[in-house]
């Protein structure tokens, strides 16, 4: 109890109520869930980046492009440097 009074109460009352917080989390400990299969692996070589054609096209993270309120909304602009360490060093 001392630890959970040492938490600061959030300047806004939540929008959910206790009810609605007990329901999910029923729904949530159910186990009526539906098994998603595994995603494939997929098989790609930096060479294969380096040829493809739709991998030349140079993408502009400016104010003015397409996808720049996607970007500042997820909070990453620097999405590229993110990505290499998904990449194998084989």
């Amino acid at each position: 109890m001392s630890h959970l009074l040492k938490i600061a109460k959030p300047p806004t009352q939540p929008a959910e109520s206790i009810n609605q917080l007990k329901k999910e989390a029923e729904i949530l400990q159910k186990d009526e869930g539906t098994k998603c299969t595994e995603l494939p692996v997929i098989n790609m070589s930096i060479n294969d980046i380096e040829s493809n054609k739709l991998f030349q096209k140079a993408i502009a993270g400016d104010e003015n492009s397409a996808i720049s309120e996607l970007i500042k909304k997820l909070n990453n602009s620097d999405w590229v440097k993110k990505g290499l360490d998904y990449i194998p060093t084989q």
